[in-house]
């Protein structure tokens, strides 16, 4: 093979793991994103949950939120009602 066909083949292995990389950071970027905006809205609405005073509104609102919750995380939140009383 020429040294120009070598070359570009190193060019292209290396704009490649540069293009990995940065996709990799994106993804990364994406994800912690998404882990803010939940933890920021679920402190909102626990906030909401906590010094609402129509109950009903709340026991509405905390029925539909657990229509979402996996069986596991479920078991989670009722032990944590026991400690907190």
């Amino acid at each position: 093979m020429s040294k120009r066909v070598l070359d570009l083949e190193k060019r292209a292995e290396q704009l490649r793991a540069q293009y990995e990389a940065a996709a990799a950071r994106l993804k990364d970027e994406k994800r912690r994103a998404m882990t803010r905006r939940k933890v920021i809205m679920g402190a909102a609405l626990l906030s909401a949950m906590e010094n609402d005073k129509d109950k009903d509104k709340v026991a509405r609102l905390e029925a539909y939120l657990l229509r979402y919750v996996s069986a596991k995380d479920l078991a989670f939140l009722e032990s944590q009602k026991q400690i907190d009383g």
